[in-house]
């Protein structure tokens, strides 16, 4: 049977799907909900265990409404039975709309698909508890310093990497320099690394090395700060080495297209790559020597299913686990009679963004204009309080979205003020408020201040049937 299985919370900033849906703003928040699909008493699921979990089980309870649910009808942890077979493999169903990219290394990857890849084979170097908090029960340890400003992590002796050799403080250090170099092509460079101290001269190429970060030893390495920041604590902090003896002597330029990233990727996971159809399809091997232990599964097969297709899969058998469910489906499967549900509140929220200004490629940002078609708040804010997003949540979602209130979604409760209430739905009050910013009727439309009609274009990310 499964062993301690669990709905993993890591969720990557880079979520682009309908069903794995970050935003808030204008849309709802969501459960996110991995399927697991009853198993033989040959094979055994172990994810791959980089978030420090272990939350308590919340009793079921029955929807409010006729077929709207709620995050109360989930349990996050999956129910075991028996004792946890030696060996066996299973098939992993990553649901996606689109194949994976195959950048295959956390310094580099950009989308969502190739994250769920990573998350098999490599791994942080350290967890976070329920309130994602830092924690000292990962690959490495850390300390912070008085000022909150320092801090400074230890490897574990036994973390090596898959090809046998020692991760290591440089590593650590080596991806700090590769994202700040000015040849970097991936999407890591932001405040997270402009915050270190000296990261500015070294990517200006200023100066040689990145002052704030001082490798101690082989196994401990200090990363000093311009400020100290809650932030720090709840992943600002860049934990994933890149191994200097595989990347050292490699353009910075040419890192994330090259065949150690595409082909034949490396990390210090639980699994081995062992083979991989870009795209399509992944197989992964034991790691005998992973730093935990070795997992009970012999293999892992990840392969790439359709939101379209995911109910056949998951009735026929096809996959033995999907990391997350169309939430616009649940209603009509959730007596599926082979699979349980788990569900926890999703670390994001999904948002509606408006064209400000113009890309400037040159300089790597947006050149805001001040006659911009939505540069008007009001107008956004009439759009905002325009729409009711729990009646949208409650028919499209069957209640498994709902209206977000604030920028910390509830799944960080620490942080979260859950006594926010947020903009009100209130369409007299948009329509007001349109008519004082200059938005005048015409007819059943509006039009702009200048008198010219008001034509708004909308672009949505593809999804399920619902987006």
């Amino acid at each position: 049977m499964q062993d301690k299985e669990e709905v993993k919370k890591r969720e990557e900033r880079f979520m682009k799907k309908g069903f794995f849906s970050r935003g808030i703003f204008f849309t709802m928040m969501l459960v996110f909900v991995l399927v697991l699909a009853a198993c033989s008493s040959e094979k055994e699921a172990t994810p791959a265990p980089t978030a420090n979990q272990g939350e308590e089980k919340t009793e079921e309870k029955p929807a409010n409404e006729e077929g709207v649910y709620s995050i109360e009808d989930f349990n996050n942890v999956k129910t075991n039975e028996g004792t946890a077979i030696e060996g066996g493999s299973i098939t992993y169903g990553l649901v996606s709309d689109t194949a994976f990219e195959g950048t295959l290394n956390f310094n580099f990857y950009s989308g969502n698909p190739d994250v769920k890849v990573l998350e098999w084979f490599d791994e942080g170097l350290l967890t976070w508890d329920k309130d994602y908090v830092y924690t000292n029960d990962g690959a490495a340890t850390y300390e912070t310093s008085e000022d909150g400003k320092t801090f400074t992590l230890t490897i574990r002796d036994n973390v090596n990497w898959h090809d046998g050799k020692p991760v290591t403080a440089e590593d650590l250090q080596f991806a700090y320099e590769t994202i700040g170099n000015k040849d970097y092509d991936g999407p890591r460079y932001d405040s997270n690394f402009t915050s270190v101290v000296g990261m500015d001269e070294f990517h200006a190429g200023t100066a040689d090395t990145i002052s704030g970060i001082k490798v101690l030893s082989d196994k401990q390495i200090s990363i000093t700060y311009k400020e100290s920041t809650p932030s720090l604590l709840t992943g600002g902090v860049w934990t994933y080495p890149l191994a200097k003896h595989i990347f050292g002597d490699m353009e910075v330029a040419k890192m994330s297209s090259s065949k150690e990233v595409r082909e034949t990727p490396i990390g210090f996971g639980p699994f081995k790559v062992e083979t991989i159809t870009p795209g399509e399809s992944v197989t992964y091997v034991k790691n005998e020597d992973y730093w935990r232990g070795a997992p009970k599964l012999d293999k892992v097969t990840l392969k790439v299913i359709n939101p379209t297709t995911v109910v056949q899969e998951l009735k026929s058998g096809g996959v033995d686990l999907v990391d997350a469910f169309p939430t616009d489906q649940y209603k009509d499967n959730a007596d599926m009679s082979n699979v349980e549900f788990l569900g926890t509140i999703d670390r994001a929220y999904t948002y509606i963004g408006f064209k400000l200004g113009t890309w400037d490629e040159a300089n790597g940002k947006v050149v805001s204009n001040a006659d911009a078609k939505m540069g008007d708040k009001n107008l956004r804010k009439a759009m905002w309080m325009a729409v009711d997003n729990d009646q949208v949540g409650k028919r499209f979602y069957n209640g498994l979205r709902w209206n977000a209130t604030t920028l910390i979604p509830p799944s960080h409760p620490e942080f979260h003020d859950s006594n926010n209430p947020g903009a009100a739905y209130d369409p007299e009050a948009a329509k007001k408020l349109l008519d004082e910013a200059g938005y005048k009727l015409d007819g059943e439309f509006r039009t702009n201040p200048d008198g010219s009609p008001l034509e708004i274009n909308f672009v949505s990310m593809t999804g399920g049937d619902t987006a």
